[in-house]
Protein backbone atom coordinates (compact mmCIF):
# COMPACT_ATOMS: atom_id res chain seq x y z
CA UNK A 1 0.00 0.00 0.00
CA UNK A 2 1.32 3.42 -0.93
CA UNK A 3 1.86 6.01 1.79
CA UNK A 4 -1.36 7.94 2.51
CA UNK A 5 -1.80 11.62 1.70
CA UNK A 6 -3.55 13.43 4.54
CA UNK A 7 -5.27 16.80 4.73
CA UNK A 8 -7.08 18.53 7.57
CA UNK A 9 -8.82 21.16 5.43
CA UNK A 10 -12.60 21.50 5.50
CA UNK A 11 -13.80 20.37 2.06
CA UNK A 12 -17.36 20.36 0.77
CA UNK A 13 -18.47 17.00 -0.61
CA UNK A 14 -21.36 15.91 -2.77
CA UNK A 15 -24.78 15.89 -1.11
CA UNK A 16 -25.24 12.14 -1.29
CA UNK A 17 -25.67 11.27 2.37
CA UNK A 18 -24.59 7.83 3.58
CA UNK A 19 -25.68 8.44 7.14
CA UNK A 20 -28.78 7.16 8.87
CA UNK A 21 -29.42 10.17 11.04
CA UNK A 22 -32.18 11.33 13.33
CA UNK A 23 -32.85 14.35 11.13
CA UNK A 24 -36.36 13.02 10.36
CA UNK A 25 -38.75 13.14 13.29
CA UNK A 26 -41.69 15.09 14.62
CA UNK A 27 -40.75 18.07 12.46
CA UNK A 28 -41.02 15.97 9.31
CA UNK A 29 -44.40 14.67 10.44
CA UNK A 30 -45.70 18.22 10.97
CA UNK A 31 -44.35 19.57 7.68
CA UNK A 32 -45.54 16.49 5.79
CA UNK A 33 -49.04 16.86 7.22
CA UNK A 34 -49.24 20.50 6.10
CA UNK A 35 -47.91 19.70 2.61
CA UNK A 36 -50.25 16.73 2.14
CA UNK A 37 -53.23 18.78 3.33
CA UNK A 38 -52.36 21.53 0.82
CA UNK A 39 -52.60 19.01 -2.02
CA UNK A 40 -56.00 17.60 -1.11
CA UNK A 41 -58.10 20.48 -2.46
CA UNK A 42 -56.46 20.63 -5.92
CA UNK A 43 -56.71 16.85 -6.17
CA UNK A 44 -60.42 16.88 -5.32
CA UNK A 45 -60.97 19.69 -7.84
CA UNK A 46 -59.20 17.74 -10.56
CA UNK A 47 -61.31 14.68 -9.84
CA UNK A 48 -64.38 16.96 -10.00
CA UNK A 49 -65.45 15.88 -6.54
CA UNK A 50 -65.41 19.61 -5.88
CA UNK A 51 -66.76 21.62 -8.83
CA UNK A 52 -66.78 25.15 -7.42
CA UNK A 53 -63.99 27.58 -8.09
CA UNK A 54 -62.35 28.69 -11.31
CA UNK A 55 -59.21 26.95 -12.56
CA UNK A 56 -56.59 28.50 -14.84
CA UNK A 57 -55.02 25.27 -16.08
CA UNK A 58 -56.19 21.92 -17.42
CA UNK A 59 -57.63 19.67 -14.74
CA UNK A 60 -54.84 17.14 -15.25
CA UNK A 61 -52.28 19.82 -14.35
CA UNK A 62 -54.27 20.78 -11.24
CA UNK A 63 -54.56 17.12 -10.25
CA UNK A 64 -50.87 16.56 -10.93
CA UNK A 65 -49.93 19.42 -8.60
CA UNK A 66 -52.27 18.15 -5.90
CA UNK A 67 -50.95 14.61 -6.25
CA UNK A 68 -47.35 15.79 -5.94
CA UNK A 69 -48.15 17.60 -2.70
CA UNK A 70 -50.09 14.65 -1.25
CA UNK A 71 -47.44 12.06 -2.17
CA UNK A 72 -44.58 14.28 -1.00
CA UNK A 73 -46.32 15.04 2.27
CA UNK A 74 -47.10 11.39 2.96
CA UNK A 75 -43.48 10.49 2.21
CA UNK A 76 -42.28 13.10 4.72
CA UNK A 77 -44.70 11.69 7.30
CA UNK A 78 -43.35 8.16 6.76
CA UNK A 79 -39.77 9.40 7.16
CA UNK A 80 -40.77 11.28 10.29
CA UNK A 81 -42.43 8.23 11.86
CA UNK A 82 -39.34 6.14 11.08
CA UNK A 83 -37.16 8.83 12.66
CA UNK A 84 -39.30 8.88 15.79
CA UNK A 85 -39.09 5.09 16.17
CA UNK A 86 -35.33 5.17 15.56
CA UNK A 87 -34.82 7.93 18.12
CA UNK A 88 -36.89 6.11 20.73
CA UNK A 89 -34.92 2.90 20.26
CA UNK A 90 -31.68 4.88 20.56
CA UNK A 91 -32.92 6.58 23.74
CA UNK A 92 -33.78 3.22 25.30
CA UNK A 93 -30.38 1.75 24.42
CA UNK A 94 -28.64 4.86 25.74
CA UNK A 95 -30.33 4.48 29.12
CA UNK A 96 -29.03 0.89 29.29
CA UNK A 97 -25.47 1.69 28.12
CA UNK A 98 -24.82 5.45 28.51
CA UNK A 99 -21.03 5.05 28.19
CA UNK A 100 -21.16 2.94 25.01
CA UNK A 101 -22.26 5.21 22.14
CA UNK A 102 -21.54 2.45 19.62
CA UNK A 103 -24.59 0.66 21.06
CA UNK A 104 -27.13 3.48 20.77
CA UNK A 105 -25.74 5.96 18.23
CA UNK A 106 -26.74 3.74 15.30
CA UNK A 107 -27.92 0.17 14.82
CA UNK A 108 -24.60 -1.23 13.62
CA UNK A 109 -23.83 -4.69 12.30
CA UNK A 110 -20.83 -5.63 14.50
CA UNK A 111 -19.36 -7.88 11.78
CA UNK A 112 -19.49 -5.74 8.65
CA UNK A 113 -20.77 -2.56 7.02
CA UNK A 114 -22.47 -2.68 3.65
CA UNK A 115 -22.92 -0.49 0.58
CA UNK A 116 -24.69 -0.87 -2.74
CA UNK A 117 -28.02 -2.24 -1.53
CA UNK A 118 -30.74 -2.53 -4.16
CA UNK A 119 -33.15 -0.77 -1.81
CA UNK A 120 -30.97 2.36 -1.66
CA UNK A 121 -30.52 2.37 -5.45
CA UNK A 122 -34.27 2.07 -6.01
CA UNK A 123 -34.87 4.89 -3.52
CA UNK A 124 -32.57 7.07 -5.61
CA UNK A 125 -34.53 6.26 -8.77
CA UNK A 126 -37.83 7.03 -6.99
CA UNK A 127 -36.46 10.36 -5.71
CA UNK A 128 -35.27 11.28 -9.21
CA UNK A 129 -38.67 10.34 -10.66
CA UNK A 130 -40.42 12.50 -8.06
CA UNK A 131 -38.19 15.46 -8.98
CA UNK A 132 -39.09 15.02 -12.66
CA UNK A 133 -42.79 14.76 -11.78
CA UNK A 134 -42.52 17.96 -9.76
CA UNK A 135 -41.24 19.80 -12.86
CA UNK A 136 -44.08 18.66 -15.14
CA UNK A 137 -46.56 21.46 -14.25
CA UNK A 138 -43.84 24.10 -14.61
CA UNK A 139 -42.83 22.67 -17.99
CA UNK A 140 -46.45 22.83 -19.13
CA UNK A 141 -46.70 26.45 -17.99
CA UNK A 142 -43.38 27.45 -19.57
CA UNK A 143 -43.55 25.64 -22.91
CA UNK A 144 -47.08 24.38 -23.63
CA UNK A 145 -49.55 26.85 -22.15
CA UNK A 146 -48.56 29.68 -24.46
CA UNK A 147 -48.47 32.01 -21.46
CA UNK A 148 -45.04 31.26 -20.02
CA UNK A 149 -42.83 34.37 -19.66
CA UNK A 150 -39.29 34.20 -20.98
CA UNK A 151 -37.81 34.16 -17.48
CA UNK A 152 -40.02 31.20 -16.54
CA UNK A 153 -38.82 29.34 -19.63
CA UNK A 154 -35.19 30.00 -18.75
CA UNK A 155 -35.58 28.93 -15.11
CA UNK A 156 -37.57 25.85 -16.06
CA UNK A 157 -34.99 24.94 -18.69
CA UNK A 158 -32.22 25.09 -16.08
CA UNK A 159 -34.18 22.81 -13.76
CA UNK A 160 -34.83 20.39 -16.63
CA UNK A 161 -31.08 20.13 -17.15
CA UNK A 162 -30.65 19.50 -13.42
CA UNK A 163 -33.34 16.81 -13.65
CA UNK A 164 -31.43 15.09 -16.46
CA UNK A 165 -28.30 15.07 -14.28
CA UNK A 166 -30.26 13.70 -11.29
CA UNK A 167 -31.83 10.93 -13.40
CA UNK A 168 -28.46 9.97 -14.91
CA UNK A 169 -26.85 9.84 -11.46
CA UNK A 170 -29.65 7.64 -10.09
CA UNK A 171 -29.45 5.40 -13.15
CA UNK A 172 -25.68 5.03 -12.77
CA UNK A 173 -26.06 4.01 -9.13
CA UNK A 174 -28.70 1.45 -10.07
CA UNK A 175 -26.45 0.09 -12.84
CA UNK A 176 -23.55 -0.27 -10.38
CA UNK A 177 -25.81 -2.04 -7.90
CA UNK A 178 -27.01 -4.50 -10.53
CA UNK A 179 -23.46 -5.01 -11.84
CA UNK A 180 -21.60 -5.45 -8.53
CA UNK A 181 -24.33 -6.28 -6.03
CA UNK A 182 -24.09 -5.38 -2.36
CA UNK A 183 -20.52 -5.00 -1.10
CA UNK A 184 -19.53 -5.74 2.48
CA UNK A 185 -16.57 -4.39 4.40
CA UNK A 186 -15.62 -6.93 7.06
CA UNK A 187 -14.52 -5.51 10.42
CA UNK A 188 -11.75 -7.08 12.55
CA UNK A 189 -13.66 -6.12 15.72
CA UNK A 190 -16.41 -3.82 16.93
CA UNK A 191 -16.16 -0.95 17.45
CA UNK A 192 -13.07 0.46 15.79
CA UNK A 193 -10.99 2.76 17.99
CA UNK A 194 -9.20 6.04 17.14
CA UNK A 195 -5.45 5.65 16.61
CA UNK A 196 -5.74 2.03 15.44
CA UNK A 197 -4.16 0.42 12.41
CA UNK A 198 -7.20 -1.45 11.08
CA UNK A 199 -7.12 -4.45 8.73
CA UNK A 200 -10.36 -4.57 6.72
CA UNK A 201 -11.59 -6.98 4.03
CA UNK A 202 -13.72 -5.74 1.14
CA UNK A 203 -16.04 -8.40 -0.31
CA UNK A 204 -17.45 -7.69 -3.79
CA UNK A 205 -19.70 -10.08 -5.69
CA UNK A 206 -19.14 -8.50 -9.13
CA UNK A 207 -16.21 -8.88 -11.52
CA UNK A 208 -13.09 -7.13 -10.19
CA UNK A 209 -10.49 -9.17 -12.04
CA UNK A 210 -7.57 -7.73 -14.04
CA UNK A 211 -7.05 -4.78 -11.74
CA UNK A 212 -3.85 -2.91 -11.01
CA UNK A 213 -4.77 -0.93 -7.92
CA UNK A 214 -7.58 0.24 -5.69
CA UNK A 215 -7.96 3.90 -4.66
CA UNK A 216 -9.21 4.58 -1.14
CA UNK A 217 -10.16 7.71 0.74
CA UNK A 218 -10.77 7.73 4.47
CA UNK A 219 -12.56 10.84 5.66
CA UNK A 220 -14.42 12.26 8.62
CA UNK A 221 -17.73 13.73 7.45
CA UNK A 222 -19.95 16.35 9.02
CA UNK A 223 -23.50 16.83 7.70
CA UNK A 224 -25.24 20.13 8.43
CA UNK A 225 -28.34 21.99 7.31
CA UNK A 226 -27.48 25.17 5.42
CA UNK A 227 -29.79 27.99 4.37
CA UNK A 228 -28.95 29.92 1.22
CA UNK A 229 -30.53 33.21 0.14
CA UNK A 230 -30.89 34.11 -3.52
CA UNK A 231 -31.15 37.53 -5.14
CA UNK A 232 -34.93 37.69 -4.74
CA UNK A 233 -34.60 36.91 -1.01
CA UNK A 234 -35.79 33.37 -1.61
CA UNK A 235 -34.38 31.09 1.11
CA UNK A 236 -33.70 27.40 0.55
CA UNK A 237 -32.49 24.76 3.00
CA UNK A 238 -30.37 21.80 2.04
CA UNK A 239 -28.30 19.08 3.67
CA UNK A 240 -24.59 19.64 3.00
CA UNK A 241 -21.63 17.32 3.65
CA UNK A 242 -18.14 18.48 4.62
CA UNK A 243 -14.97 16.46 5.04
CA UNK A 244 -13.15 17.69 8.15
CA UNK A 245 -10.26 15.24 7.72
CA UNK A 246 -9.15 13.18 4.70
CA UNK A 247 -6.50 10.61 3.91
CA UNK A 248 -5.97 9.10 0.45
CA UNK A 249 -4.08 5.92 -0.35
CA UNK A 250 -3.57 3.44 -3.18
CA UNK A 251 -3.70 -0.32 -2.60
CA UNK A 252 -2.25 -2.93 -4.94
CA UNK A 253 -5.01 -5.31 -6.00
CA UNK A 254 -4.38 -8.98 -5.10
CA UNK A 255 -3.61 -11.27 -8.01
CA UNK A 256 -6.10 -13.94 -6.98
CA UNK A 257 -9.25 -11.94 -7.77
CA UNK A 258 -11.54 -13.80 -10.15
CA UNK A 259 -14.43 -12.85 -12.40
CA UNK A 260 -16.90 -14.12 -9.80
CA UNK A 261 -15.82 -11.58 -7.20
CA UNK A 262 -13.38 -11.76 -4.35
CA UNK A 263 -11.93 -10.17 -1.24
CA UNK A 264 -9.56 -7.19 -1.21
CA UNK A 265 -7.56 -6.56 1.99
CA UNK A 266 -7.47 -2.91 3.02
CA UNK A 267 -5.36 -1.40 5.80
CA UNK A 268 -6.23 2.04 7.19
CA UNK A 269 -4.68 4.14 9.91
CA UNK A 270 -7.17 6.02 12.09
CA UNK A 271 -5.97 9.28 13.68
CA UNK A 272 -5.85 9.72 17.48
CA UNK A 273 -8.98 10.53 19.47
CA UNK A 274 -9.96 14.19 18.96
CA UNK A 275 -13.17 16.05 19.96
CA UNK A 276 -13.72 17.39 16.46
CA UNK A 277 -13.36 13.88 14.96
CA UNK A 278 -15.88 12.08 17.17
CA UNK A 279 -18.58 9.93 15.59
CA UNK A 280 -22.11 11.07 16.38
CA UNK A 281 -24.50 9.68 13.76
CA UNK A 282 -27.62 10.50 15.78
CA UNK A 283 -26.49 14.05 16.54
CA UNK A 284 -27.09 17.33 14.79
CA UNK A 285 -24.82 18.01 13.06
CA UNK A 286 -24.31 14.40 12.02
CA UNK A 287 -20.68 13.22 12.16
CA UNK A 288 -19.18 9.92 11.04
CA UNK A 289 -16.15 8.19 9.52
CA UNK A 290 -16.46 7.05 5.91
CA UNK A 291 -14.23 4.94 3.68
CA UNK A 292 -14.71 5.38 -0.07
CA UNK A 293 -13.26 2.72 -2.36
CA UNK A 294 -12.86 3.27 -6.11
CA UNK A 295 -11.78 0.67 -8.66
CA UNK A 296 -11.20 1.76 -12.26
CA UNK A 297 -11.95 -1.01 -14.75
CA UNK A 298 -13.09 -1.47 -18.33
CA UNK A 299 -16.71 -0.40 -18.64
CA UNK A 300 -18.36 0.48 -15.35
CA UNK A 301 -16.11 1.52 -12.46
CA UNK A 302 -16.72 0.20 -8.97
CA UNK A 303 -17.44 2.80 -6.27
CA UNK A 304 -18.34 1.95 -2.68
CA UNK A 305 -18.75 4.15 0.40
CA UNK A 306 -18.79 2.56 3.84
CA UNK A 307 -19.64 4.24 7.13
CA UNK A 308 -17.26 3.02 9.85
CA UNK A 309 -18.13 2.46 13.54
CA UNK A 310 -15.23 4.42 15.04
CA UNK A 311 -15.79 5.33 18.69
CA UNK A 312 -13.27 6.56 21.25
CA UNK A 313 -13.23 5.86 24.97
CA UNK A 314 -11.41 8.95 26.27
CA UNK A 315 -12.66 12.26 27.65
CA UNK A 316 -12.35 13.83 24.18
CA UNK A 317 -15.10 11.60 22.85
CA UNK A 318 -17.29 11.85 25.93
CA UNK A 319 -17.49 15.63 25.54
CA UNK A 320 -19.19 15.11 22.15
CA UNK A 321 -21.74 12.65 23.58
CA UNK A 322 -23.21 14.98 26.16
CA UNK A 323 -26.25 15.94 24.05
CA UNK A 324 -29.31 13.90 25.09
CA UNK A 325 -31.13 11.75 22.53
CA UNK A 326 -34.63 13.20 22.14
CA UNK A 327 -37.33 11.00 20.67
CA UNK A 328 -38.67 12.43 17.46
CA UNK A 329 -35.68 14.62 16.65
Amino acid sequence: MDAPTTTGRRVRLDNDSHAISSGHGSGSILIGSVVAAAGVLPLLRALEIITTGRVHAPLWVVGWIGGIFVVGGLFAIVLGLAGVRRARRAAARRLESPDRPEVWDREWDPEAVADGSLRRAVQGVVAASFFVAFLVPFAWWAFLSGKGPTMVKVITGVFVLIAVLVVCTAGLRLARTVRFGESRLRLPHFPLRPGEQVELRLEVAGDLSELEHVDCELRFVEEVWEITTRGNNERTQQRVRYALWQSECKVEAPSYLEAGGGTIPLAIQLPPDQPELTTHVSGDPTRYWELEVRVARAGLDYVGAFQLPVYGTGTESREAWREPVVAGG
